[in-house]
């Protein structure tokens, strides 16, 4: 990656990206966020690159971040500032917690004493953010949020620094009856600059780090403030909250920096006090999580010394979960206990049952009296500031994709986020990330690597990235990224370990060099020829980097041509099931004369997609299927707009099928699936059912230690069943699909396993689903003609049983006599038989005509 300056005239190619006209300036590294950590990061990248050109972005009219948006009274950090701040800056004000303007008026001085303020550029929101794997450059659309105007930026190298707060969306929920409320309802991310709380009765609504800083704040007298925060104490404030929260006491000033600054010098007395906190807030996570029994009592203790009644803590500040669950709160110098024990404030643990013009009625029949509402309910997460990154035209779903050493995003290239700890010190993660991204720059230039992004050598376990039970995380946690089970993708919130590991990792292993596709050698940029001869085309869908570390991972769709006279009305899109592929003409030839054009998806590492040295069939995760059905279904749209499309799909693609459906539909991400067409779908483990248990619980385990290991299971009769070199009718090429079919290997069952879980936990599909099923299992691993007249593969009745458990709306479950386990290469009548089926079925949901 040049880190030389380049012309306009260099920039990315941005029609051929679909991206606004061309971009006017280039810079090497473009920071986004000019809060705490796009100022740290800003600082490192002029310290570690000095030949670097560089950008911040910051959507809002001045820097500070969050600590220039919440102006709420009393808004302070709950990290002690040697940890929060800078290393690189030593903290010299006597507060160890420190208020919000404090923390601006630091940020600020640190920007101008380094000169990042000349650097930033306010009112820039990123609203795109496009990589061409071609030009190995980032082209940014950046609009001015006053006027709407935009322009664009290209750049190297993208880092996200806005951490994950919705800076304009809070979390409000909506109380019935509050338009009946006499008083003024507020929320502390928008507080009012002219309000006045002064001998008004305030009831906070919350538990959190907002609603316990507020409480002691309202109640404090600041007549005579000179930071526009002037106003008399309110007379009484209640904090209503549905259930608990862990708080715990600190003090305001720390003794020990304040010894420490008096004899030593200043960076070195910085640096001691950091040490000793690091150690110390470490030291008790690590208490909290190992020893929860232990830590409640202590927390409890301490809380009842603050408040003075053992019976007031225990129901008031006693939670269910355990400490480090959830965030723990800190308060200075205990200041909500001593409000509370003096009478000033008062806590409820109670729900809200609705508004009333006096105040609030709680569920319990009171009503407690106020002038002032504050709701302190919570944050809204938006992840990375609202970037959602595109490679090459195609956006790129951070939800299904991991983190490397919590930093960059798998198959994402030259793009970094910065996220900080969630149980210490935000900027303690921060810096280290900053320190991680100015080391890969400086490796990509020393290996000559324009573009790289990150790709496992190995299964991983999805967890999440936010690991804390708190509610505004778990509300969005299915927007994120997830960490992996294993170094390097897994987040140890572990300052010390991930010192020691992040600067030493092995960069070459998990950073992999990008180039642009090459559309001449495999096909993918148009339809070409396919193996089924010239009434069949293919085309390759291109899935980027196989995040199970097999190489570039991709599908194939296979393409029916629609004939002059064959009217269309909608598509189907067929999935295949394991050690399977496309290749029933005869059902596209069905379909296709029913007014429904057909395609056939071969899934990634199946049939035409597989690539050499991959794993036959091998995923961890049936959500990674997700990808290729999106692209799938958008190239039929393309093909077909405004159209319906049948999704069918047999054995573990039936289980592959639903679930994808479901997730969409849960996401809020509608398709244009109408209907959906399941061919003895695979919903459950076979074998006896007390041995399932056993059986889950031990792939579960050896997943994590040999998911490609192969496991030594029985081949069966099924293939010869349907091959013509056995006593079947169907030719196919045996090494896309083998008779004995492709080993199982321990990862991917235990994905199907987790996929089964899911199905039985109950899912909705959103659209009328048709289950076609033989009438009969029979396992045998000789032949017999019983083979050829039941399902010699999967256990009916478990079919059966959770398709009557639901897949949601109109749901048909139809057996077929003597059908085989893909019931439309069963024996001539009785495939002629499901056909009937399918046809009827089609005819009711999808008003099909039957061909003459």
């Amino acid at each position: 990656m040049s880190l030389t300056p380049l012309s306009p005239a260099q920039g990315t190619d941005a029609a051929q990206q679909g991206t606004p006209a061309a971009p006017t300036e280039h810079v090497n590294v473009v920071i986004v966020g000019a809060g705490l950590s796009g100022v740290g990061a800003a600082h490192r990248i002029q310290t570690a690159r000095p030949g670097a050109t560089y950008t911040v972005l910051e959507a809002r009219e001045d820097l500070g971040g969050t600590w220039d948006l919440f102006r709420y009274p009393g808004v302070r950090s709950d990290s002690d500032m040697y940890t929060l701040g800078y290393p690189f800056r030593p903290w010299r004000e006597g507060k160890s917690l420190a208020d919000g303007a404090s923390i601006l008026s630091y940020i600020r001085e640190t920007a101008e004493a380094f000169g990042i303020d000349r650097r930033i550029r306010y009112s820039s929101k990123v609203v795109g953010a496009d990589f061409s794997t071609r030009t190995s450059r980032w082209t940014l659309t950046v609009e001015d949020p006053r006027d709407g105007t935009r322009t664009t930026l290209s750049c190297d190298f993208l880092y996200s620094c806005g951490g994950y707060y919705d800076y304009e969306h809070p979390h409000a929920p909506v109380f019935e009856g509050a338009g009946d409320f006499r008083g003024e309802i507020v929320h502390p991310q928008f507080w009012p600059e002219d309000l006045d709380h002064g001998g008004k009765r305030v009831v906070v609504v919350g538990s959190g780090a907002t609603a316990v800083t507020l409480v002691p704040s309202l109640l404090e007298d600041t007549t005579g403030r000179q930071d526009g925060r002037s106003g008399k104490a309110a007379a009484h404030v209640t904090m209503l909250q549905r259930s608990p929260t862990w708080i715990g006491s600190v003090p305001q000033r720390d003794k020990l920096a304040d010894r420490a600054r008096s004899v030593l010098p200043e960076g070195l007395a910085h640096r001691a006090v950091r040490a000793k906190n690091i150690a110390f807030s470490t030291a008790f996570y690590q208490y909290c999580r190992r020893r929860p029994g232990s830590a409640r009592k202590i927390l409890g203790r301490l809380a009842t010394k603050g408040v003075g009644d053992a019976g007031l803590v225990a129901e008031h500040f006693t939670p269910a979960y355990d400490p480090w669950d959830q965030r723990l709160c800190a308060v200075p110098d205990g200041d909500l206990f001593k409000a509370v024990r003096a009478g000033t404030a008062r806590v409820v643990t109670d729900h809200i049952d609705r508004f009333v013009p006096e105040g609030v009625r709680l569920r319990s029949g009171e009503v407690l009296p106020a002038d002032i509402v504050v709701t302190a309910t919570g944050l809204r997460l938006l992840p990375f500031g609202g970037i959602r990154p595109r490679v090459d035209g195609k956006e790129a779903d951070l939800s299904e994709r991991f983190i490397w050493q919590g930093a960059m995003i798998s198959g994402i290239p030259n793009f970094a986020v910065c996220v900080g700890y969630t149980n210490a010190s935000w900027t303690l993660r921060a810096d280290l990330t900053h320190r991680l991204v100015c080391k890969v720059l400086t490796w990509m230039d020393r290996e000559g690597h324009p573009a790289v992004a990150p790709r496992p050598d190995h299964a991983l376990t999805p967890r999440p990235l936010l690991d804390l039970a708190s509610g505004y995380i778990q509300r969005a946690a299915g927007s994120f990224p997830h960490q992996g089970d294993r170094s390097p993708w897994r987040m140890r919130q572990n300052y010390v370990l991930d010192a020691l590991t992040t600067l030493r990792t092995d960069l070459a292993r998990s950073l992999k060099p990008v180039t642009a596709p090459n559309p001449a050698a495999d096909g993918a940029a148009d339809w070409q020829p396919d193996l089924l001869g010239e009434d069949y085309a293919q085309r390759v869908i291109d899935l980027g980097p196989d995040p199970d570390g097999e190489g570039d991972a991709r599908a194939v769709l296979v393409r029916r041509s629609v004939r002059p006279d064959e009217p269309v009305t909608g598509a189907v899109l067929y999935v295949h099931g394991f050690s399977d592929y496309f290749f029933q003409t005869e059902l596209a030839d069905f379909f296709a004369a029913r007014g429904l054009a057909f395609y056939g998806l071969d899934l990634r590492k199946c049939g035409r997609a597989r690539r050499p040295g991959q794993t036959a069939h091998y995923v961890s995760d049936l959500a990674l299927y997700d990808a290729e059905l999106d692209e799938a279904l958008e190239l039929i749209a393309e093909e077909h707009p405004d159209l319906p499309v049948v999704l069918a799909a047999h054995s573990t693609g039936g289980l592959v099928a639903p679930l994808y459906l479901d997730r969409r539909r849960r996401a809020g991400r509608p398709t244009a699936v109408s209907g959906l067409v399941l061919n003895s779908p695979w919903f459950d483990l076979q074998g006896k059912p007390f041995m399932r248990g056993p059986v889950t619980w031990a792939l579960r385990a050896l997943a994590r230690v040999r998911p490609f290991q192969a496991l030594n299971l029985p081949g069966g009769v099924y293939g010869r069943t349907l091959h013509t070199s056995g006593t079947g009718e169907w030719e196919y090429d045996v090494d896309l699909k083998p008779l004995d079919g492709f080993p199982v290997t321990i990862g991917w069952l235990n994905a199907v396993r987790r996929g089964h879980a899911a199905l039985h936990q109950g899912i909705d599909v959103g659209v009328p689903s048709l289950v076609l099923r033989s009438d009969k299992t029979h396992y045998s691993l000789r032949y017999s003609e019983r083979s050829d007249r039941a399902d010699t593969v999967l256990d009916v009745r478990q079919i059966a049983r959770w398709t009557a458990a639901g897949l949601g709306g109109d749901t048909a479950d139809v057996p077929v006599t003597d059908a085989r386990h893909d019931v439309f290469l069963s024996l001539p009548g009785v495939r002629r038989s499901a056909y009937e089926h399918l046809d009827t079925w089609l005819r009711l949901h999808h008003h099909a005509p039957t061909p003459d």
